[in-house]
């Protein structure tokens, strides 16, 4: 069967479907790395890659979803969080969907903030907001601590939804893609629960 692309962005919840694709595909050799979701977008629209998981945006087509989760700020229960106080902040690297968001929130609360912390990587945003060095923008099932807990500012909003949906570069067959895909789907929902699970 060969080789088949498959990315995901933020965290790695493709490499951890990898041993159930294995058992249902075993003469695929996968190729997985992780990125950006408009990374990714770009590679699939240009065929590079033949799947991948990403954050749902507006301004896309409508696309299969895979889980939604609440998205919510969260600091640690040791930092003190006023809206008279200059809030630092963890923010993720540019070109992403939850740094926009995250930009959004503040610009529109029109708080004072200090970027404390950027990193690629949303495990890094959880260590600075459990540690009390920062607030973030973070989904549910990332947090895993009883000291983090939702930030209750007015100016920002209240929970949201976070979705993550699969897209595909239609290089595949249908006799193929349609079992990866809901190979795909089954794992990464899988995977979802497993976290939520550890957060609630």
């Amino acid at each position: 069967m060969g080789r088949t692309s498959t990315r995901s962005p933020i965290q790695p919840e493709s490499t951890l479907s990898l041993p159930r694709i294995h058992d249902a595909f075993p003469e695929l050799v996968p190729r997985v790395t992780c990125g950006r979701s408009r990374r990714l977008r770009e590679l699939v629209n240009t065929g590079e890659l033949d799947v991948a998981i990403v954050t749902s945006e507006q301004q896309f087509e409508p696309e299969q979803s895979l889980w939604s989760e609440a998205l919510c700020w969260y600091a640690s229960s040791s930092l003190s969080v006023t809206g008279e106080d200059t809030l630092p902040v963890a923010l993720l690297e540019s070109d992403c969907a939850l740094r926009d968001m995250a930009a959004t929130d503040l610009k529109q609360a029109a708080l004072n903030y200090e970027a404390v912390l950027t990193s690629t990587d949303v495990d890094n945003l959880y260590a600075a907001v459990e540690s009390g060095l920062a607030m973030a923008l973070l989904p549910e099932s990332s947090v895993i601590s009883p000291k983090v807990r939702p930030v209750r500012l007015n100016q920002l909003p209240g929970q949201r939804q976070l979705t993550m949906n699969i897209i595909t570069a239609g290089t595949l067959s249908s006799s193929f893609n349609e079992p990866l895909h809901e190979c795909l789907l089954a794992a990464a929902r899988a995977t979802h629960d497993r976290a939520a699970a550890r957060s609630g």
